[in-house]
């Protein structure tokens, strides 16, 4: 791993120096955007286990304990038109900052889905653009659409963030109506308000599914060096 991260091959005295968290930021960067690239899953995990502990809320804990199935929801790369060029692991993908992707779907059911977005702690509505819910119908199709409901239209990250989760959850137009009642996209969702969801889903009456798909984003400057 280290030659193919750092473009060397390192001594007994640096592999000593990093079992004890004395290597530079440099190389530090070097690995983790390494891992990122050729192993989402196992970095995810990494920087999960050495994120600070955080409160379990009633939201949190609804999602550590609902299956969510990753194999439906996929990023696309609007410069490839087909899944990037990463193997990524089902949900888990990359993309650069600034490059358009789109959300592809293969819902389960009939119905409406609203996506979440997590950002540091904080949890959005993402728009599916132009909109909160968005209508969908059983199989694959765009989950990001353009105001006309037909082309795919794509979503953007231009501010350099590390990573995004986002989540889809699908059910009936009055299950969607309900959770995003006084929905506001540019503000995070109030804590109480989101502990509010396990609640209206569960008790909604309709059939309902839970998506995820985690985003790695990567600077643009580094592209042509690690590709």
């Amino acid at each position: 791993m280290f030659d193919r991260s750092l473009g060397r091959q390192p001594g007994s005295d640096y592999l000593e120096n990093f079992r004890r968290g004395l290597n530079s930021r440099k190389d530090a960067h070097l690995i983790s955007e390494f891992l990122q690239k050729n192993f989402p899953q196992a970095a995810y995990e990494l920087r999960r286990s050495l994120a600070p502990a955080q409160v379990k809320t009633v939201w949190s804990s609804f999602l550590d304990n609902t299956e969510d199935d990753r194999q439906r929801l996929i990023i696309v790369a609007v410069k490839a038109g087909t899944p990037p060029v990463y193997r990524d692991p089902p949900g888990f993908s990359t993309v650069y900052y600034g490059e358009p992707f789109y959300l592809q779907f293969d819902a389960p059911f009939d119905g409406a889905a609203v996506c979440l977005r997590e950002d540091k702690g904080y949890w959005f509505f993402q728009p599916l653009p132009g909109r909160i819910v968005a209508n969908v119908h059983s199989g694959v199709h765009w989950l990001t659409r353009d105001e006309d409901d037909v082309s795919p239209a794509p979503l953007i990250v231009s501010d350099e963030r590390l990573a995004d989760s986002f989540y889809v959850v699908t059910g009936s137009n009055d299950l969607m109506a309900a959770l995003t009642e006084g929905a506001n996209p540019a503000f995070p969702i109030q804590e109480r308000r989101l502990d509010a969801f396990p609640t209206i889903i569960q008790r909604s009456g309709s059939a309902w599914s839970l998506h995820r798909v985690f985003v790695y984003f990567m600077p643009a400057l580094r592209r042509t060096q690690i590709d």
